[in-house]
């Protein structure tokens, strides 16, 4: 799963993905995990938006350089270093997810999202 991803590789533009059709039970109360590694060619520090309704999740990637391969998961903590966030407790039979790039020191801009998955019942 962390090999591919989508990208808006421009601070003006974002990613939107929209899931739609989730059927009852699970529009009670589920958990969307969102996954962001993408790939770097250099070791550099990367800020993004993740944002699903009005939960957003600020994110610093640090991933080592490209010749480094993917190590593992680690959750982000709020405006922290990782490769995942977890939107708890989401409601509804759809919802709309926006990954935003922002510029990092160096520059470059980028909010990959390599995969999601939705877990029920929240909390699980």
């Amino acid at each position: 799963m962390m090999n591919g991803y989508l990208d808006p590789r421009a601070t003006a533009s974002q990613a939107t993905i929209t899931v739609i059709g989730l059927a009852s039970p699970i529009s009670s109360g589920y958990d969307v995990y969102v996954y962001c590694f993408g790939d770097m060619t250099s070791a550099d520090s990367r800020p993004a938006r993740y944002t699903i309704g009005s939960t957003t999740h600020n994110v610093v990637r640090t991933e080592p350089p490209l010749v480094t391969r993917f190590s593992g998961y680690t959750l982000a903590p709020e405006a922290g270093a990782g490769n995942y966030v977890v939107f708890k407790n989401v409601t509804g039979a759809s919802f709309k997810l926006t990954a935003t790039p922002e510029a990092s020191a160096s520059g470059a801009v980028q909010a990959p999202v390599n995969g999601i998955r939705v877990v029920y019942p929240s909390g699980s």
